[in-house]
This record gives C-alpha cells, sequence and structure tokens, in this order.
C-alpha cells in the first residue's frame, strides 16, 4: 500500500489510500503490541496442573509464552552452534586431507615413509633392550 501511496498521481484516489494506509499501519502496530506483549507475560497459564501436587515435575513447569519464546530462541541457539562446530571441524577435515594428499603424492614416497618409521620404531626397541 506504500508503494500504491507513493506511486500514485491519481489526486481523487490520494485520500482514499492515504486513510487505508493510516488504518493499515494503526492496525499493524496493534498487532505489533499484542505480539509484544504476549512474550512480555510470564505468567504461568498451564492451569490444569499449576497447584496439583501430582502433576509430574516436568510438567508443572511454567507454561506461558514468554517460556515457550525463550526455549524455542535457546534451541535454535544451541543448533545453530553445533551447526557452526560442525562447519569448523569439516574445514578442518578438509585442510588435513588437502595435507595428506600434498604429501603423499607418489607410493614410493609413502612407502619411504614407512620404511624410515618402522626403522625409526626397530632403532628404538633395540636401545631399549
Amino acid at each position: 500500500m506504500r508503494k500504491l501511496q507513493t506511486e500514485n498521481r491519481n489526486l481523487v484516489l490520494q485520500r482514499l489510500i492515504d486513510e487505508a494506509v493510516r488504518r493499515a499501519q494503526a492496525e499493524s502496530d496493534h498487532y505489533t503490541q499484542q505480539w509484544q506483549n504476549l512474550l512480555a507475560d510470564n505468567t504461568n497459564q498451564n492451569t490444569v496442573t499449576f497447584d496439583n501436587p501430582n502433576t509430574p515435575e516436568n510438567e508443572a513447569a511454567p507454561f506461558s509464552i514468554a517460556s515457550r519464546h525463550a526455549d524455542v530462541l535457546n534451541a535454535s541457539n544451541e543448533r545453530i552452534a553445533a551447526e557452526q562446530d560442525l562447519r569448523a571441524k569439516a574445514a578442518a577435515r578438509e585442510v588435513a586431507t588437502k595435507n595428506v594428499l600434498a604429501h603423499f603424492q607418489s607410493p614410493a614416497s609413502f612407502y619411504a615413509q614407512l620404511v624410515a618409521r618402522r626403522q625409526a620404531l626397530q632403532n628404538a626397541a633395540d636401545q631399549a633392550v
């Protein structure tokens, strides 16, 4: 509606469009305020389990919109942190793989390194005896 308001060239319709934009903005403001009030309300809405001593502890937790919203945000943040950790580990693995490929391009050099390692282990075992 704002786009129509700015692009309108018909002066007769301009008053109607301005009024429609004003009403839409008022309605948007009202619903935004209602949403903010819901998120800020931390009273226990779970009236079934509120004062019932037989309710299991995990079901007697606060059941407000604010607490559920906080739970969703915490779960989302944990998922994002896990995803970042996984991406970092995948990047480190890619770097390690590229490093291995760079150092072991030919089977001869790989075999020479295995023989050298075996010889070093043999020498260490012989010195220990």
